[in-house]
């Protein structure tokens, strides 16, 4: 909670909360998918939000992801993306209220491997017709 000073009156200003906060995405590398939306919506309780920001801290290309930043929404779409590295891609969202107050959280994407399989060829590759 931070104290704001509002003329002469002095007022206690909690930070925004969020709702919807994406957890544990996961996407398999070099395999096309549908294009995954996700959102995040910041409510304040005792005023309003006035900005919402997010910003990825892994230095990936830029054209796997876009999003839609509003007041206090943010709308964001991983789309299909040949070639991203395994690992982890870390984005953190910060919601600033109208006294200043702020909350900032962050969510990871992993890229895993995609599974290889193998077939049992002498098993599976001659059809037994009798």
């Amino acid at each position: 909670m931070t104290i704001a000073e509002a003329g002469t009156k002095i007022v206690s200003n909690n930070p925004p909360t969020f709702l919807n906060f994406p957890s544990n995405i996961e996407f398999f590398q070099d395999v096309p998918y549908l294009d995954q939306n996700y959102g995040v919506k910041a409510i304040d309780t005792d005023g309003l939000v006035a900005k919402i920001e997010i910003e990825m801290l892994t230095i990936l290309p830029e054209n796997w992801i876009s999003y839609k930043v509003g007041t206090d929404t943010i709308d964001f779409k991983f789309v299909p993306y040949i070639g991203l590295p395994t690992g982890s891609v870390t984005f953190k969202i910060t919601a600033t209220d109208n006294l200043g107050a702020t909350v900032t959280k962050q969510f990871t994407v992993k890229i895993v491997a995609k599974p290889t399989v193998a077939i049992d060829e002498e098993r599976y590759s001659k059809p037994d017709i009798t």
